[in-house]
């Protein structure tokens, strides 16, 4: 396991569009990296805000649904620590 190259913590939530967001923030520039849009108005439900996970590669999962949904969507980060370059995923 070779653990984070950086000092970021990432939080997911949903904003008043109820767009699914995605942001982080660096600890040593102590400033906010970016925030990006994960999905554009999903749900306007606080039941719908994401859970994260981090592989041990370095690589971000955000998990999401709809409150009282059937299906479960996820993204996971191409590149390590990089929540810009989120894929697709659902199951």
């Amino acid at each position: 396991m070779t653990g984070p190259r950086y000092k970021h913590t990432y939080v997911g939530w949903v904003n008043s569009q109820g767009d699914i967001m995605l942001g982080g923030f660096d600890h040593k520039r102590l400033s906010v990296l970016n925030e990006v849009v994960v999905k554009h108005r999903f749900q306007k439900d606080d039941h719908s805000n994401p859970s994260l996970m981090i592989l041990e590669d370095g690589r971000i999962i955000i998990f999401y649904s709809q409150h009282c949904g059937n299906t479960m969507y996820f993204k996971i980060s191409r590149v390590p620590e990089d929540i810009s370059s989120l894929g697709k995923g659902n199951f």
